[in-house]
């Protein structure tokens, strides 16, 4: 589903399907595997390739990316399908 390379995967820790991935493209992409359409969400926030990625342990719904343009993106993921910036 990326342009060019991801970076890195993350498996969310609270909802078994769901996968979240960066890329060299300059997106986040949220993904379900249990969904007919795996992509259900990108994030196009950067102006740089995105190299880091985590989901809270603590926080259920609460992601964080990194790029190398110098900012950090943090996001509140609503109901499998729904990803949105905070």
């Amino acid at each position: 589903g990326h342009e060019y390379p991801v970076r890195r995967l993350k498996y969310s820790p609270f909802v078994s399907t769901q996968i979240a991935t960066v890329s060299y493209d300059f997106t986040t992409r949220l993904w379900d595997t249990s969904s007919p359409e795996p992509c259900t969400d990108v994030h196009q926030s950067h102006s740089e390739f995105v190299y880091g990625l985590d989901f809270s342990n603590h926080i259920q719904g609460l992601m964080a990316d990194c790029a190398w343009d110098q900012t950090v993106g943090l996001y509140r993921l609503g109901p499998p399908s729904q990803l949105t910036s905070s």
